[in-house]
């Protein structure tokens, strides 16, 4: 109580740790996910996220990058982060042995990163590096990074605000007694403290995609509101974005590309936002000058597809949710990352209940919610797809014809 006091006093804010613990007493290993969510997507803070997404995990004020390394030579698997445009997460695999100091780096690595040594201004190529694969970038469009016009302290005062806004989540599965988590980082972190950062404008413009991409592919999306996961009516949301996009037997595959063969890669993916998982039909096909009237035959198709799904289609979805959630499949679809769909891997319900405790929401097992999928009705299925296309927002990012 005494130091956050004097955290105040002299400029600074206590640190917010939430802690969601998920006993698992037949685990041979613990995992342990420490999450930073963004509570906007702010343009001026994009090149900024870049940097701590880059970053974070090398080492922390605590914890010097020989350590870290060290650390993962202990356990056979060294801290993992990945990003996504609206949070960071880094894994931590432990053993049952050592989750008391597994527990304590991977929430240093997050909340305390050592800005002043972890040199981000000279892996100025990495961050530069350009996104080779159009499909990955059509998920993650990124703009050109530079740091000519981002100041040195720039990172860790957007790092302090997150910190501030959102807190620090603790995800921990494993062979461990309720309640022992939150004590542990109640101890570690009681001296820790957020320093003082720079205030956003409200009139602070939210980031939007790119006009062009740097491609001879143009991306055609559309994309529906967030499926809030155990909410109601989310079920019958979920099939039917499975039953539009998910498969060669989804409606995107039979109509834009086998019926009328407007492009080759076609698909629908659940994505992860801190609003929900948000639909998304995306159409790539080759720049062409007059390009724009594909985004209007995606609408039309999906439209027609929407008013007239059948207990076939019903069926396949439920089978097809079951498979993209439960087990590895080329069709994996529904995105824990900016980089990695559930692919039937260990620690991917670790994953998605973390994802679910970010976004606000009952953190349900994934077992239990593709149980629950099959208590859908024929008629909720139907009016929920005409409803997520006819809501949906429509979005075309276009390439450069003759480019390859």
């Amino acid at each position: 109580m005494i130091s956050a006091i004097l955290a105040v006093a002299i400029g600074q804010y206590p640190m917010k740790i939430s802690v969601l613990e998920l006993p698992d007493p037949g685990a041979d290993t613990v995992a342990i996910h420490a999450y930073l969510w963004r509570d906007q997507n702010l343009t001026q803070e994009e090149d900024s996220w870049r940097v701590i997404c880059d970053t974070i995990g090398i080492n922390s004020t605590t914890y010097a990058a020989d350590e870290v390394s060290f650390f993962g030579g202990t356990t056979g698997v060294l801290p993992r982060v990945v990003s996504a445009p609206d949070f960071l997460r880094l894994e931590v695999v432990s053993t049952p042995e050592k989750w008391r100091e597994s527990v304590a780096l991977a929430a240093s690595l997050v909340a305390q990163p050592n800005w002043r040594s972890n040199q981000w201004q000279e892996r100025e190529k990495v961050l530069r590096g350009s996104v080779d694969d159009p499909w990955e970038y059509a998920l993650w469009p990124k703009r050109p990074w530079s740091s000519e016009a981002l100041q040195v302290d720039e990172p860790s005062s957007v790092h302090a605000r997150l910190l501030d806004k959102g807190g620090l989540r603790i995800v921990v599965s494993g062979p461990i007694e309720q309640g022992l988590v939150k004590e542990e980082l109640d101890r570690v972190s009681r001296t820790w403290s957020i320093p003082e950062y720079r205030k956003v404008s409200r009139f602070a413009e939210e980031t939007v995609a790119p006009e062009r991409q740097p491609y001879g592919v143009s991306t055609f999306e559309l994309s529906g509101r967030p499926i809030r996961i155990g909410e109601k009516g989310s079920g019958a949301q979920f099939l039917a974005a499975v039953a539009l996009g998910v498969g060669k037997g989804a409606s995107i595959w039979q109509t834009v590309r086998e019926r009328d063969g407007f492009a080759y890669r076609v698909e629908g993916v659940f994505w992860p936002s801190r609003s929900g998982f948000v639909p998304r039909f995306l159409m790539l096909r080759s720049s062409e000058e007059s390009e724009l009237k594909y985004g209007g035959d995606l609408i039309a198709a999906l439209k027609e597809s929407a008013t007239s799904l059948d207990v076939v289609e019903f069926a396949r979805a439920k089978v097809m949710a079951e498979q993209v959630l439960m087990h590895p499949n080329a069709f994996a679809s529904v995105y824990v990352d900016g980089e990695s769909p559930l692919f039937g891997l260990p620690h991917d319900d670790v994953r998605w209940r973390g994802l679910l405790n970010g976004m606000g929401l009952p953190s349900l097992p994934l077992a239990r919610w593709s149980e629950t999928l099959n208590e859908v009705s024929l008629d909720d299925f139907r009016s929920a797809a005409v409803e997520m296309v006819d809501r949906a927002d429509i979005r075309i990012t276009r390439g450069y014809p003759g480019l390859d």
